[in-house]
């Protein structure tokens, strides 16, 4: 989930360094680092 407004407008360098780290823009379909894209099988 994207960081909220309030999250980017009281806390910009913390969002600046959390989205780096992320890998990706901040956005609903950035993958995070468990989300290997491969089907579940169970």
């Amino acid at each position: 989930m994207p960081f909220v407004n309030s999250e980017r407008n009281d806390n910009k360098d913390g969002v600046a360094d959390a989205t780096t780290k992320l890998g990706g823009p901040d956005n609903i379909a950035t993958r995070l680092w468990w989300d290997t894209g491969n089907v579940n099988n169970f």
